[in-house]
């Protein structure tokens, strides 16, 4: 989803800049230990500044950790694909739910994976069609749009 930053329209943009910034992602380790300590854990991260201010690193206990700081860094990511420029801003976020579950339970949540993925959303509820096959079996479905949770919820989390 990073990349979607940089290339929206998926063609491919390089982004020029005076030095090299990098975006390091670092999954447990000792950057990470003091996540241990907060409520729901494993949905927590870190960003830190990477010095001389060359990049940024991503830290996390979990990959769903690391899933949010990414989701963090492009709300504050700014792109001008015309330009060929991006700004990143240099800072120090540590992040956690105070909920585990944040949902969303409705008849058109469906149609807002990616949106609901953005804002760290991350349980959908909805109804599906039950009914019994020829053989007495149970069955269930998901009906025309509603199928996009099955394919867009696994592509934004």
């Amino acid at each position: 989803e990073l990349w979607d930053c940089f290339c929206p329209d998926d063609s491919p943009t390089q982004i020029t800049s005076p030095g090299r910034f990098n975006i390091n992602l670092t999954l447990g380790g000792p950057k990470a230990e003091s996540l241990k300590k907060l409520n729901n854990s494993e949905q927590a991260y870190r960003i830190l500044p990477q010095a001389p201010e060359n990049g940024l690193e991503l830290v996390a206990l979990t990959p769903q950790g690391l899933y949010y700081a990414c989701k963090t860094l492009k709300q504050l990511l700014r792109v001008n694909p015309s330009e060929k420029s991006a700004e990143m801003p240099i800072l120090t976020v540590l992040d956690w739910p105070d909920i585990a579950d944040r949902g969303l339970w409705g008849t058109y949540s469906f149609e807002h994976c990616r949106w609901l993925s953005d804002m760290k959303v991350n349980h959908l509820e909805q109804l599906v069609h039950n009914d019994f096959d020829e053989d007495g079996n149970g069955t269930s479905t998901l009906s025309g749009p509603k199928k996009a949770m099955l394919t867009d919820g696994a592509a934004y989390g």
